[in-house]
């Protein structure tokens, strides 16, 4: 079952549900979704959004192992969400696609959480 986490934030519940939706009316195979609430998690640090930082908690709340897909809540999945994961490398700590808009690269990461790069990615480190 491949994992997903959804950034969320509180002012915006209709968008998490639209993209929950969307990845679950294409899912050829279970998935397992889970939203990123901030007073769930062991961070309090938020940024622009209230999962600025709680997106780099995947890999520790994964146990660090195996591999896990991030996304902002204002995406729309028009495919089979799997097909994403048969695109992953053990040989990279993430995976991401890039454009000229860098900030953006974070809107949609592919986690290797047991990848020894991801060690870091603590909540203690990331808080700082």
């Amino acid at each position: 079952m491949h994992r997903i986490f959804i950034g969320y934030d509180h002012r915006q519940p209709v968008s998490y549900s639209v993209l929950q939706f969307s990845i679950l009316r294409h899912a050829t195979q279970p998935v397992s979704i889970t939203p990123l609430v901030l007073k769930a998690l062991p961070l309090h640090r938020q940024g622009l959004t209230p999962f600025t930082f709680s997106r780099f908690l995947v890999p520790h709340l994964c146990d660090y192992q195996g591999w896990a897909l991030f996304l902002d809540l204002d995406m729309l999945v028009r495919f089979d969400i799997h097909e994403l994961f048969k695109l992953v490398d053990d040989r990279y700590a993430i995976m991401v696609s890039k454009n000229d808009h860098r900030f953006e690269w974070a809107s949609a990461m592919l986690f290797n959480c047991g990848h020894p790069a991801n060690r870091i990615l603590t909540p203690e480190h990331i808080e700082t």
